[in-house]
């Protein structure tokens, strides 16, 4: 018998991004032309050198003599756990080796990875995301009996402190942080990062126990202007780098990417060769292995080579400007292709504005910001400029014209009556 529960839980929890999708292509369908801020796909090709470094590789598995397609070690190619490691140790100025590298399926495979680790199926194992967060780390937490806990971060959606001190529990066993973050673009600054690491320190030394800090960082390629981005591995021993190559190199679809594991981990955990140990089963029982192809790119091309990602900001700065003029209130982002934005005060809140952005020819959609993280944020929306055209986020300026122009003439209607 089905968890039936459960399976409710998920069908009526359904993503909201990925709802929107499904309404993009319905009006596809009804001959509309919709102006697509839904979905964070990709909208660039790999670089030339990925396609050459692919060519070589299916080149080498068809002339090789013996079949390089074969089963692996569950945690990757030896090679490009080296070439990871190295290219990684340069970056965030970290020495790993190649076995604190565990090659995966893609991000969300790691997330879901690390997150079985890390839940007690017979204790609700509580794991804190700050919100805003990307929606589907609820699905990563819920596949294995943990219980996602909120804590919001400050006005400028920077970590908060006293807020997640409030969220931590004795039951609390890890924390998600998403820098560059989806939605909002912003950078989890250094000394916020630096004070979150005094804090699980004094935490753990109170608690008797180590709480872990999981890394989101698929978005560390995809920095704007003068912003940098900065590691919690760096402060804090007990914490895991998530990273792919979907959006650095628009690989979405070839679900390749890995997890590392903070040297210093091994120093401070109880149980480290026990969690360590668990990696590569759970990998096998999971995915199996990494896509053995692409990983044979990777150890050719490493982490470093990037799709021109200068077009995401060019189109970031177009339709900032554009959301400024229609009265949307934002920061900028420092990171990703998403623009968090505050819905005009003439609208109740974003569903009230997606009533009028789905009506006509030109339907608008993106993403309502309530599914980020509950009702403080009824009044934002997630803009992606992924893969949207320039000629569309023109479109944009007249569709919010047209909108507003239809939304102050509902008020004055109203106050006459």
């Amino acid at each position: 018998m089905a968890n039936k529960k459960y399976l409710e839980w998920i069908v009526e929890s359904g993503s909201p991004i990925r709802k929107m999708f499904g309404l993009v292509e319905e009006a596809k369908l009804k001959g509309k032309k919709p102006i697509n801020y839904a979905l964070g796909n990709p909208g660039i090709k790999p670089p030339k050198e990925y396609y050459a470094a692919l060519r070589e590789v299916l080149l080498e598995c068809e002339n090789s003599k013996e079949n390089l397609n074969s089963y692996m070690q569950n945690a990757g190619y030896s090679e490009t756990q080296e070439r990871v490691a190295k290219d990684l140790s340069g970056e965030l100025k970290i020495k790993f080796s190649k076995n604190e590298i565990f090659m995966t399926a893609g991000s969300a495979n790691a997330l879901n990875i690390l997150s079985r680790v890390f839940n007690n199926p017979k204790t609700k194992t509580e794991i804190i995301c700050v919100a805003p967060y990307f929606v589907e780390y609820n699905y990563y937490i819920r596949n294995y009996n943990g219980n996602l806990v909120l804590a919001q971060s400050d006005e400028n959606f920077d970590l908060d402190l006293n807020n997640l001190e409030k969220s931590i529990t004795r039951n609390t066993k890890a924390i998600i942080i998403n820098s560059p973050n989806n939605p909002t673009g912003i950078i989890y600054s250094e000394s916020k990062l630096k004070e979150l690491a005094g804090l699980l320190d004094i935490k753990n030394k109170k608690l008797n126990k180590e709480i872990i800090v999981i890394e989101d960082a698929v978005y560390n390629k995809m920095i704007w202007e003068d912003n940098k981005f900065f590691s919690i591995l760096n402060y804090y021993p007990n914490s895991f780098h998530v990273n792919s190559f979907s959006k650095s190199l628009g690989l979405a679809g070839e679900r390749i990417g890995y997890f590392a594991v903070n040297p210093d981990f091994k120093k401070n955990h109880i149980d480290w060769k026990n969690i360590l140990g668990a990696f590569p089963i759970i990998l096998r029982s999971n995915v199996i292995n990494s896509p053995g192809i692409q990983q044979k790119v990777i150890q050719k091309i490493g982490c470093n080579l990037t799709s021109d990602l200068g077009i995401y900001k060019k189109k970031i700065d177009l339709l900032s400007n554009i959301l400024s003029e229609s009265g949307f209130e934002f920061r900028k982002p420092q990171g990703t292709f998403y623009i968090w934005a505050k819905i005009p005060g003439i609208y109740e809140d974003s569903s009230d504005f997606m009533k009028y952005a789905i009506r006509g020819k030109a339907p608008l959609f993106a993403v309502p910001g309530k599914g980020f993280g509950g009702r403080r944020f009824n009044k934002y929306l997630r803009f992606s400029v992924s893969d949207i055209s320039e000629e569309d986020i023109q479109r944009t300026r007249e569709k919010l014209n047209e909108m507003n122009r239809r939304k102050l003439k509902s008020i004055n209607k109203k106050k006459k009556n």
